[in-house]
């Protein structure tokens, strides 16, 4: 058996505050991640984007930034790619694994957006700059490619 991976526990303990914790601890700097664990950690951050502490919010954008950087072309190119011919089980399974991210990043629009243009003076910033980030992808700011509908 393996290990729990820190998204694992995180998710087991759903609990923000320990989320938060273990992010701000670099979760997601000591660890190999990859769109499993993304799948993972972008359900845990919503609540800590809309939380009254500062630092919940700031934890959750530090590692949408991270997440965004490593996966947001990916991503983006995976949701407007057109279908395969024939079948490749993996490519399929990433495509879905990208839908996953592509929804839970759009569903955080929102949230991202409220802390760019009126949150904390310490959050707007980095929260422009993912809003940018997934735009420059085509997450955010388009229709959702027909694929998605």
């Amino acid at each position: 058996l393996y290990p729990p991976t820190p998204p694992t526990q995180m998710a087991r303990m759903a609990d923000p505050a320990v989320t938060a914790d273990v992010l701000r601890a670099g979760a997601l700097k000591s660890f190999a991640f990859d769109l499993e664990a993304v799948i993972i950690i972008l359900p845990l951050l919503a609540p800590l984007l809309n939380s009254r502490e500062v630092e919940h919010a700031l934890a959750a954008l530090e590692a949408l930034t991270r997440i965004v950087d490593t996966f947001g072309e990916l991503v983006g190119a995976s949701c407007g790619a057109t279908e395969t011919v024939g079948v490749d089980l993996a490519a399929e399974a990433r495509r879905q694994r990208c839908r996953g991210c592509y929804e839970a990043l759009r569903g955080m629009q929102p949230s991202i957006e409220a802390l760019a243009q009126g949150g904390d003076a310490r959050t707007q910033r980095p929260a422009a700059q993912i809003l940018s980030n997934l735009k420059e992808h085509q997450i955010v700011g388009l229709s959702p490619p027909a694929a998605m509908s």
